[in-house]
């Protein structure tokens, strides 16, 4: 089975990639950017062990549905206000969120002195961070809401498909948590239960607009 072999070929080059960033001294220990290369594997591995999906993939990109692109964003600054709201909850019952807990912000490198406090930092979250990160991020379609989906389509009914899709990536995460503390330190259980929970719910949604629109853009 297709959907098997590429989720076995995405996990494996997953664990090799963060026992070789543990092994070096962990997340710390190596520029982010670096860090940030595992998000292109999954596309990699796309490209070149689905022949199938290097067929389709022209049609993916080529077509730009406007409607669902834009429910797609909608839906992420929804998500991003929500968690937002969250963290702003945490503020007002007394977590620490001064400068010296900002400054644990891995690219704060980046960021200039004057939006090292709140809630500049906040603003920051919320606009800038996922333009950030939609550069090291976007491959990652190729393999789950692309090669994936599609191997699994064939395979199962769409409601199906469109779950396992979605947990799939976030199993694919489980590593990161385990072997480095990905977000989760310490919690290697929790945070990869909360890790692949939130992501079938999220990738759910994701394929739904894939297979709507016909098209990766969303």
């Amino acid at each position: 089975m297709v959907h098997i072999k590429l989720l076995i070929f995405a996990l494996a080059t997953q664990v090799i990639f963060c026992a070789s960033i543990l092994a070096y001294g962990g997340i710390t220990s190596v520029p982010f950017i670096v860090f940030g290369i595992c998000q292109w594997i999954p596309g990699s591995i796309a490209i070149a062990a689905s022949p199938q999906f290097r067929k389709n993939m022209h049609s993916y990109l080529r077509t730009f549905p406007m409607e669902e692109t834009l429910v797609g964003i909608f839906l992420a600054i929804t998500l991003v206000v929500f968690s937002a709201g969250l963290a702003a909850h945490q503020i007002s019952a007394g977590v620490n969120w001064d400068a010296s807990a900002i400054k644990n912000y891995r690219l704060i490198d980046i960021l200039p002195l004057h939006a090292w406090n709140w809630p500049i930092y906040l603003s920051y979250l919320l606009v800038f961070a996922p333009i950030l990160h939609v550069f090291n991020a976007a491959t990652e379609e190729f393999l789950w809401r692309g090669a994936l989906l599609d191997s699994l389509l064939e395979r199962f009914g769409k409601g199906t498909a469109i779950v396992l899709s979605g947990l799939y990536w976030g199993v694919w995460h489980v590593p990161m948590v385990v072997l480095l503390g990905w977000v989760f330190p310490e919690q290697p259980v929790y945070g990869s239960i909360i890790f692949s929970l939130s992501l079938t719910a999220w990738g759910a949604v994701m394929a739904i607009l894939r297979l709507r629109s016909g098209s990766l853009w969303p």
